[in-house]
């Protein structure tokens, strides 16, 4: 028997003439760290579920005030690291305007799990 993951890290197994797609979700929530880092015109947030949770994400400045959150509503278990599944940041808080350069971190919460890392904006 061979052992291959596709991207999505499913599984792809062959017994005899057959193949099965075993889909391997992640065994423990997690935040990553966004990218670009530091970031210019907008940046992705990737990260985990190991079960399906309501999502949301606060960023903070500096000072800790809460500038921007993005609700991302119900999101079931598994990878959110590609750029098309990732969160996007357009970089501007809750009233559209543009974050100042600096230091900001970022929070994600789902229903069992809270994370915060940071990240420069440029």
């Amino acid at each position: 028997m061979l052992d291959v993951r596709d991207t999505n890290y499913q599984k792809l197994e062959s017994i005899g003439d057959e193949i099965f797609i075993k889909i391997a979700y992640p065994s423990e929530s997690s935040l990553l760290q966004s990218y670009p880092n530091p970031a210019n015109n907008s940046c992705y947030i990737p990260f985990t579920l190991a079960k399906d949770s309501n999502v949301s994400l606060e960023v903070y400045n500096i000072l800790g005030q809460r500038i921007r959150t993005i609700n991302i509503g119900f999101k079931k278990k598994g990878s959110y690291t590609k750029q098309d599944s990732a969160i996007l940041w357009d970089l501007k808080n809750d009233t559209g305007i543009k974050a100042s350069k600096g230091l900001y971190f970022y929070k994600l919460t789902g229903d069992d799990f809270s994370a915060i890392k940071s990240m420069v904006v440029k």
